[in-house]
């Protein structure tokens, strides 16, 4: 949330760096904070950040902090933000566009900075942007061209529920199977065990299923999984390829046709920490050139 002392509410309409156009028909402050914290879909789709212009005085909340705000101060909202207003004379309501910018990452960087996530903040994601991530899945090269993928996104709290318990009975019962001592202490040292919560907390789960009459369906999946999580680390989301021993359950949750075989879950939300990408072998470890 960022707070912008104006003090002309007409300047910022002509700003170089934005454009901004009023929302119609969403002026009351409960649909507002709704659609803040993710519960308005129709507004998903068009909005990730609003901006708020106060006609009036306006008490503002977050983080247990108080802030007094006067009639012409801006307040630029990003989706997830948490806050609490007291406001008895309004405020006027505007979409931020903001002119499209390459992103100045490339591939190398993205896949240099992306890691697993298994901690992921109570923040919403835009399906917007899942759609985004689908759509750089789906143009993965595929076996034959056949794309023998299908998705299945879920972001019911109840289904995500379903999903954490059938997967933590599968995984409690590999973990007390597990005999390799070395599997066994590298997992232990990156703190994991049959609980899985991510599963839970994450915003969506993207379930990856394939056809296996396909040719090459397996590696055509895992391409696609390859493409969305860069796409995802390029909307600055975080991912896991989350692989149980035996995830069959899932097409019975999903009600998805017995000819698809399940293959992976990608969690999807907003990480709690920032830690950097665990250190890779150096190149000569693994490439040879002849």
């Amino acid at each position: 949330m960022k707070l912008i002392k104006n003090g002309s509410s007409g300047k910022y309409l002509k700003s170089d760096l934005f454009n901004f156009k009023k929302i119609n028909d969403l002026n009351n402050f409960d649909v507002f904070t709704s659609y803040i914290k993710g519960k308005s879909p129709e507004y998903e789709s068009e909005m990730n950040k609003l901006l708020m212009v106060l006609k009036g005085n306006v008490s503002l909340k977050t983080d247990n902090k108080r802030t007094k705000m006067t009639a012409g101060d801006i307040l630029l909202v990003e989706c997830g933000d948490r806050f609490q207003f007291h406001a008895r004379s309004g405020a006027k309501l505007m979409q931020l566009i903001q002119p499209t910018q390459k992103s100045t990452e490339n591939v190398m960087e993205l896949a240099c900075s992306r890691h697993s996530i298994r901690e992921f903040l109570d923040r919403p994601v835009l399906k917007k942007d899942i759609y985004y991530i689908l759509k750089t899945g789906m143009h993965a090269p595929s076996g034959a061209n056949r794309q023998p993928w299908k998705f299945v996104v879920v972001g019911d709290p109840e289904i995500k529920r379903n999903i954490r318990e059938a997967a933590e009975k599968i995984e409690r019962d590999y973990y007390k199977k597990l005999q390799d001592k070395d599997l066994k202490t590298d997992l232990e040292t990156m703190g994991l065990s049959w609980k899985k919560p991510f599963l839970e907390t994450a915003p969506f789960l993207i379930c990856v299923f394939g056809d296996p009459s396909q040719p090459f369906y397996k590696e055509s999946l895992w391409l696609a999984a390859g493409w969305m999580i860069l796409a995802a680390e390029e909307l600055g989301l975080s991912t896991l390829t989350y692989t149980p021993s035996n995830l069959k359950f899932l097409s019975k949750l999903l009600n998805v046709n017995e000819n698809y075989e399940p293959e992976l879950i990608i969690p999807i939300g907003y990480p709690v920490t920032t830690d950097k990408a665990l250190p890779r072998k150096d190149m000569y470890e693994v490439v040879s050139w002849y």
